[in-house]
């Protein structure tokens, strides 16, 4: 395949390759992921490969958890630094705030994983002001200040996401709502967030 098909056939091989050493040895889950990372190359230096800008995102991003699974972290380093480059070029490219909302998971993920999630905090802050009506940029902010531990600012947009939110995803804005009531050191309110997730399910 020459698409995205072969992104997603790793990250199940991927699995299964850590799966497989510890039920029928090492060997098997190192030749399996070998061939993974084969299949990444050729699709990665594919000129004719059907690949949007998101899905060569997710396929670094998935070759980056591969290379962590085969105690590669210098490789894995050197293609989250080229997933980070390539969607701030796609977000500064954006006309419109709704076409950079694309690119708000896969860029805090990989700015987190790079130890620079304190660089997105000014561009999040103002895609909430840009969106207002969208739950999307408070949750992915949320999400972000978390991981900085950052948990009293988290929280508010944490609460703006759960408003704007129903379902399964609004039962996820919650778990971030505990979170940050959690880290900020109030476990009566984690707790009535995780209660809101009960019984919202």
């Amino acid at each position: 395949s020459r698409s995205a098909s072969v992104t997603d056939f790793s990250f199940y091989g991927r699995t299964c390759s850590v799966k497989v050493e510890s039920t029928s040895g090492k060997t098997k889950g190192v030749t399996l992921r070998a061939a993974l990372d084969a299949a990444l190359t050729r699709l990665d230096a594919d000129p004719e490969a059907q690949m949007t800008i998101d899905d060569r995102s997710d396929m670094l991003a998935n070759w980056r958890e591969l290379a962590l699974a085969s105690d590669e972290p210098d490789k894995a380093k050197r293609l989250a630094i080229r997933q980070r480059d390539l969607l701030n070029t796609s977000w500064e490219a954006a006309a419109k705030p709704q076409e950079a909302l694309t690119y708000m998971w896969p860029r805090a993920e990989v700015h987190v994983f790079l130890g620079e999630g304190d660089k997105l905090v000014a561009d999040y802050e103002h895609m909430v002001s840009a969106l207002p009506k969208s739950y999307e940029p408070p949750y992915r902010l949320a999400w972000l200040l978390l991981k900085l531990g950052r948990f009293a600012e988290a929280n508010p947009h944490a609460r703006d996401a759960v408003a704007k939110l129903y379902g399964p995803r609004k039962a996820r804005a919650l778990s971030l709502l505990a979170e940050a009531e959690a880290g900020a050191g109030d476990p009566a309110a984690s707790r009535d967030a995780r209660e809101q997730i009960v019984a919202l399910w």
